[in-house]
């Protein structure tokens, strides 16, 4: 097995340096959305992230935190984990930047990263021992295919932006011919009933429809960015361009379709990848208890605490939250105070 990297992008939106940077440009946003405080909000999860790699992932090589010129105060330099600014890896011409797209859509440039990689969040944690051939195989990620209809809704950009990323795959890959060529890999035993049998109702459109995502970490292979940019530069070079989240934008699901239209992956259950707390689309206090059961007893490899535009009960959400992860992950990692 060759090495494997982790790469977490991570913003103190807390920080009134970043904030008075950010206020200079926050005009020129296109909507509220683009600039909404979720995007920003930081709930302390970064420190139990990297508490999860040292305890269930410690065979990963190097860990890059991508910040904003920003350190965590708890902080304390290690070979391991590695603070990487974005002027370190981001072309100068499109900095600065307040959207999480043109910062994944240029990772591949972070110096000394790994081919294999893995994108995390700061709200995702690997909640019980891993093993590479968790994330790769064969020299492949692991991934699941399955078709899927991404929602038109021109109040929420982040639709728009799934439309855009598959229309770029359908500019270069027939959908038939790929899934006939690749059929072990969009039908598979791994992926469960439901998912094969929606993939089979939604063949039966002349391209692909869209590809399911799913929000937790992302195997990639750096190569995949470098060929991505070297056949679709004008529209990665625009999305660098809009320093803020713009509704023309691709985002790192273009990347991850990539792989998967290109039968550049190895199938893995969607069980096996973790489970998704997302307090904006579900009841907010039954998804806090769930959260805090799973932090409690989980057995799941995966876990992503996802924010949202319209949480109503952060005061009472983010402590117990914060308590359900000291809990789990109390002891200290070797970079911190």
């Amino acid at each position: 097995m060759t090495s494997i990297d982790i790469v977490i992008t991570w913003v103190d939106g807390n920080d009134p340096i970043w904030q008075k940077k950010q206020a200079k440009y926050k005009g020129i946003q296109q909507s509220a959305e683009s600039a909404d405080p979720a995007r920003y909000r930081d709930w302390g999860t970064l420190k139990y992230l990297l508490r999860s790699i040292e305890k269930n992932a410690n065979w990963v090589r190097k860990i890059f935190l991508v910040t904003d010129d920003q350190k965590p105060d708890w902080f304390v330099e290690n070979e391991k984990l590695v603070i990487v600014d974005h002027k370190d890896f981001i072309p100068e011409e499109y900095l600065p930047i307040f959207s999480s797209h043109p910062i994944e859509n240029n990772l591949h440039r972070i110096p000394d990263l790994s081919e294999k990689f893995i994108l995390c969040n700061d709200d995702c944690l690997f909640l019980n021992p891993t093993k590479p051939e968790d994330f790769f195989l064969n020299g492949k990620p692991r991934d699941f295919a399955s078709l899927h209809i991404h929602a038109v809704k021109k109040s929420l950009m982040i639709y728009q932006i799934a439309n855009n990323d598959i229309s770029i795959i359908n500019e270069h890959f027939e959908m038939k011919e790929v899934l006939q060529k690749e059929r072990n890999k969009w039908f598979n035993l791994k992926y469960g009933l439901k998912k094969n049998l929606k993939t089979l109702l939604l063949s039966q459109t002349p391209r692909f429809p869209g590809i399911e995502q799913s929000h937790l970490q992302q195997p990639y292979l750096k190569s995949t960015f470098v060929e991505v940019w070297e056949k679709e530069f004008d529209v990665l070079d625009a999305t660098c361009k809009h320093r803020f989240r713009h509704k023309d934008d691709v985002n790192q699901w273009l990347f991850k379709n990539w792989q998967i239209a290109s039968g550049n992956f190895v199938p893995v259950s969607t069980k096996h990848r973790g489970v998704l707390i997302d307090f904006e689309k579900n009841d907010e206090i039954i998804e806090l208890e769930k959260c805090e059961k799973i932090l409690r007893e989980g057995k799941e490899l995966l876990l992503c605490i996802n924010d949202g535009d319209n949480i109503e009960h952060l005061d009472i959400i983010i402590p117990r939250v914060q308590k359900a992860l000291e809990n789990r992950f109390s002891d200290k990692a070797v970079w911190e105070v």
